[in-house]
């Protein structure tokens, strides 16, 4: 049987490397081969070598050999020592291209099997925040772009940029985008990461703008609510008051799925949860300034006065 061994283990290297042997000119076939990979296994093999050759298990120090020897005539051909416009250059420096070229490619398998679900609704969330003040830093820009490129996803900043410019983003669409997001139920460990993410983004040019500060409250509030599912207490709501009967039309026809309530011996539609008082306050000055009577309060109230 262990000799057998051996031979099967002759076998099969025969019919690898042949495969190999007869395409080794080919610049793409030099670049399949990891000699990283190659590396770490002549070590493995020498080292099991050697402890067979100390224990006196000749067919076992055999198979090694073989093994060797076909580990070496991969980094040969991974070098790229028969390719046209390479037979030239000395050996170690085709070594070293090799390795140069293969570091850059280390992370594409990993990334490929880490990619988040939904990876385009987070990179879109991630250039809304980044977009939110109305202005680009270049680590802004480094930041998402580096998961851009892991993901395999190409963003057209030309038209972002452009887009920016005729004030296409804004608090409601980043809140609804998150909330579509998280609506796809996402593993809660991707949530909590992607609340690290946006913090990381927001504090990458180390100068908060007041729309960062502001939505960043109000996003991480949905992101560990959802986390948390639904255990968060400090919530607010946003009650808008009719002050006549023609108000109260136009309050239900813009606003069809508010809530009406009693409220302040009177009664409001309550809009939200919002999960900072800040932002609950820049959604009544959205209705203040259609003439509505609108007031940020805590849910707990707001449940008390219904």
């Amino acid at each position: 049987m262990t000799i057998g061994s051996v031979v099967f283990a002759a076998i099969n290297v025969y019919l690898t490397l042949n495969k190999l042997w007869k395409r080794k000119h080919l610049a793409v076939v030099a670049e399949s081969i990891s000699l990283f990979g190659r590396f770490i296994a002549i070590t493995a093999i020498t080292l099991m070598l050697i402890d067979f050759i100390r224990s006196s298990h000749w067919f076992g120090a055999a198979d090694r050999v073989i093994y060797l020897l076909a580990a070496i005539v991969q980094v040969l051909i991974g070098a790229g020592l028969w390719i046209e416009d390479r037979k030239n250059k000395p050996f170690w420096t085709l070594i070293k291209q090799a390795l140069r070229s293969e570091r850059a490619e280390t992370a594409n398998l990993a990334m490929s099997l880490f990619r988040p679900s939904h990876a385009e609704k987070i990179l879109d969330i991630l250039t809304q925040v980044a977009l939110i003040d109305n202005q680009l830093a270049n680590k802004e820009k480094r930041f998402i772009q580096s998961f851009a490129k892991s993901w395999s996803i190409k963003i057209n900043w030309a038209d972002l940029e452009k887009r920016m410019k005729n004030g296409q983003f804004n608090y409601d669409r980043l809140r609804r985008s998150m909330e579509h997001y998280l609506a796809t139920a996402p593993p809660m460990e991707q949530a909590s990461q992607l609340g690290d993410l946006i913090s990381n983004l927001v504090n990458v040019d180390n100068d908060i703008s007041d729309e960062e500060e502001l939505i960043l409250a109000e996003l991480l509030g949905l992101i560990g609510n959802y986390v948390n599912q639904n255990s968060l207490k400090s919530l607010y709501n946003v009650a808008i008051i009719p002050q006549s009967k023609y108000q109260d039309k136009d309050i239900k026809e813009i606003l069809p799925e508010a809530q009406r309530q009693s409220f302040g011996g009177g009664y409001a539609y309550f809009i939200g949860p919002y999960y900072s008082e800040k932002y609950a306050e820049v959604i009544c000055e959205k209705y203040r300034l259609m003439d509505y009577l609108a007031v940020p309060i805590s849910l707990e109230v707001s449940t008390q006065k219904a």
